[in-house]
Formats: structure tokens, sequence, C-alpha cells
């Protein structure tokens, strides 16, 4: 029953149709919750938490099934190829516990989630889930500090500046050749998370050499 819902309420957010138009008040609700929530650390209320590494988040525009997972993978292998330690944290949805923990080879998919589970044996780099991901990053840090080291004493500012170059340059030419609002609904979404992804990443890469983003 709960997968049936969750596949009737993605394909209403797909579709548009009459469910997804029953549902604007929820959505209005929760776009004004959004909008507060990133509003009180702009206004100081609540504070941000930082850790001394750079971090590169993975989101989502879409409702479900956006391809974070393979994303993350992908980012994983190009950061090792190019030398960097690398590590992951995550929320764990779907287990069954709000435990900060380590993902290890027999953790169960009930104890911490199945795509951390997946990012753990596939990418072969520590892994660790909370409920804050803050927490998940601290632990992380905590236990493997070669890898506070390496940013620390190792960090070489142009490696950043170099794979921005190439992400912008790999984007600029995809955009020259393909169409961005095409009629596949599901390419244009697909599409439009790409653009969303590019520039999330220039931003934080940006945001690592201390220099601010164009806002468009």
């Amino acid at each position: 029953m709960q997968q049936q819902i969750h596949q009737t309420l993605q394909q209403a957010w797909l579709t548009r149709g009459w469910l997804s138009i029953l549902l604007l008040p929820l959505s209005a609700l929760y776009g004004a919750l959004a909008w507060l929530h990133r509003h009180l650390y702009l206004w100081g209320i609540l504070k941000k938490q930082r850790v001394a590494v750079p971090v590169i988040v993975v989101g989502n525009i879409v409702a479900g099934g956006g391809g974070k997972t393979p994303t993350v993978m992908a980012l994983v292998d190009h950061l090792k190829a190019k030398g960097w330690q690398v590590g992951v944290v995550s929320r764990g949805y779907g287990r069954d516990n709000d435990i900060c923990t380590e993902v290890l080879p027999h953790s169960s998919v009930a104890q911490v989630g199945d795509e951390p589970l997946l990012l753990a044996n596939t990418c072969q780099v520590p892994v660790f889930v909370a409920t804050k991901r803050f927490d998940a990053a601290s632990q992380l840090l905590a236990k493997y500090p070669a890898m506070l080291t390496a940013a620390t004493v190792d960090f070489a500012p142009h490696d950043v500046t170099f794979y921005l170059r190439e992400l912008a340059a790999s984007y600029h030419s995809y955009y020259d050749a393909e169409r961005i609002l095409v009629d596949d609904e599901s390419v244009k979404l697909a599409r439009l998370a790409l653009v969303a992804a590019t520039a999330q990443v220039l931003h934080n890469g940006l945001a690592v050499l201390g220099v601010s983003a164009p806002q468009k």
C-alpha cells in the first residue's frame, strides 16, 4: 500500500493532473516552511554548522528517482581518481533507528538504509549515517583523521580550479548541443536536474576557493 501511494504521488507530481491540483495547498505550505527554514539561517536564528573539509551536496529537484545514488558514485570515483580522500554521509532513509553509525559490509538495510549500504560496498569509501548529517560528518572525520590531514596539509586549490573549468566547459558544450526544455517530460526533468546539479557543484567549488558565485 505504501509503495502504491508513493507511485501515485510521484506520478501526480510528474503529470500535473487533478491530484496535483488538489495538493497545491500542501505545496504552498511546504514552500512557505522551506522559505522560513532557509531564512532562519540567513537571519542568524539557526546557526550554520561547518566541517573542516570541502563538502559536495547531492540533492534532488524531482519527487523521487532522480539518480542521486549514481551521481554520488560517479563523484566518488572521479575524486578518488584525482587522489582525494573521500567519505560519504547520509541520513539513511528507510532505516529503523536514528543512531549515528558507520556503514559496514555486514550492516543490514534496516540498520543503515539501502542506498548507504550500496555506496559503502560499491565505492569502498567510509560511509556514515545519522539523522543530522553534521553528526555523521563529524564521526567520519573523527574515525578517519587522514581525510582531515589530507585536506589541511596536501590540499591543492589548483586541482579544484582545473576541475571547475573542465566542468564548465563540458556543460557549455552540452548546452550548445542539446535542448533543455524538450517535450518529453522525463527527459526535460532529467536535463533540468543536470543543470541544477552542475550549478550547485560550481557554486560549492567556488565557495571552497573563497569566490562568490553569481546568482544568475
